[in-house]
């Protein structure tokens, strides 16, 4: 038998095993903290933290106790993210990510995840 014939059947193994693998979901919205992504912004946030961007205001929440998550302002929802510090690096900014949904935790397993456009 020829390498070559004995190299097909693995690799049309390994490309099914590719195919039937779950890829990620696309999400977009913008890392904040809970406690602003709870009531829809930051407004309420900036006169806590004495801050005047989203910037500013979600690392002062996140400080505070709150954690990182990905908030949805069309929607008005939030999603957990991890790992956190894949998101940290993005406090404050609109951001496109691709991961997997845990929906009964509404937890993102980030898989990728870059600044908007």
């Amino acid at each position: 038998m020829k390498p070559t014939t004995r190299l097909l059947p693995l690799l049309l193994a390994l490309a099914a095993v590719a195919w039937a693998v779950p890829r990620g979901q696309s999400f977009s919205g913008e890392i904040m903290d809970i406690q602003c992504a709870k009531v829809n912004g930051h407004e309420l946030g900036y006169k806590m933290t004495g801050t005047s961007t989203p910037r500013d205001c979600t690392e002062a929440c996140v400080k505070a106790g709150g954690e990182y998550v990905l908030y949805d302002a069309a929607a008005k929802t939030f999603y957990h993210l991890t790992p956190v510090r894949r998101a940290a690096a993005f406090a404050g900014q609109k951001v496109h990510v691709v991961g997997t949904l845990d929906r009964s935790s509404r937890t993102i397993h980030i898989e990728s995840i870059e600044a908007a456009r």
